[in-house]
């Protein structure tokens, strides 16, 4: 349902300011994927154990808190698609 509000919400803004909604996408991006690239995240503490269990392979802890900032934005988005 967060998804769905969120696509709803990002077409909505589109269809009404597309220089707002172009900026708030590449924020997104920037924060969300952007950040596992740039920080260059290996597997979380408990992700995909079963096929790499080399505890060199995975974060000492998760790493959610990174992704505060793109899921705020996600939120503005789900927001609108209320």
């Amino acid at each position: 349902l967060f998804v769905l509000l969120g696509l709803l919400g990002a077409r909505t803004h589109w269809r009404s300011d597309r220089r707002g909604a172009a900026l708030l996408g590449v924020l997104f991006l920037t924060l969300s994927a952007g950040l596992v690239v740039y920080l260059n995240f290996r597997y979380g503490y408990s992700i995909a154990r079963d096929r790499f269990p080399a505890a060199d392979m995975h974060e000492v802890r998760e790493r959610d808190y990174f992704f505060l900032m793109g899921f705020s934005v996600w939120g503005l988005w789900a927001g609108l698609g209320v």
